[in-house]
């Protein structure tokens, strides 16, 4: 099984159907075949589901680029990048990315640093 967005389906549908050049190439039981499948697709039940947040895009998440490991800070274990749980939070960017941000700062410290102590 694999969710959709059935609202989606149902407007590139009747963009189908409003479709000029469609109206003129197909034959009127064309249309009217997209409008059956509408109708099906509205009768269709509701899953009752909620987006999981993953390992790898949560704000709990840690990545080490050195051991390619990623450590939950609420857990305290380590995890797989498309792990997840219950209290999984979206971050603002992901764990990876997070990884890259610090190195590059520490980068520019070092760099700074070592700059500093050639001066002395």
């Amino acid at each position: 099984m694999r969710l959709i967005d059935a609202d989606k389906f149902i407007e590139r549908c009747k963009e189908i159907i409003a479709d000029e050049w469609n109206q003129k190439a197909c034959p009127a039981s064309w249309a009217s075949a997209f409008e059956d499948v509408i109708d099906e697709v509205e009768v269709q039940p509701t899953i009752d589901a909620v987006e999981v947040v993953r390992c790898g895009d949560c704000k709990y998440c840690n990545y080490n680029s050195i051991s390619d490991d990623f450590t939950c800070r609420h857990w305290d274990w380590t995890t797989k990048e498309n792990g997840y749980c219950h209290l999984g939070e979206k971050s603002e960017y992901t764990a990876r990315e997070w990884e890259s941000k610090y190195d590059n700062y520490y980068d520019k410290k070092a760099s700074a640093f070592v700059e500093e102590v050639k001066d002395v």
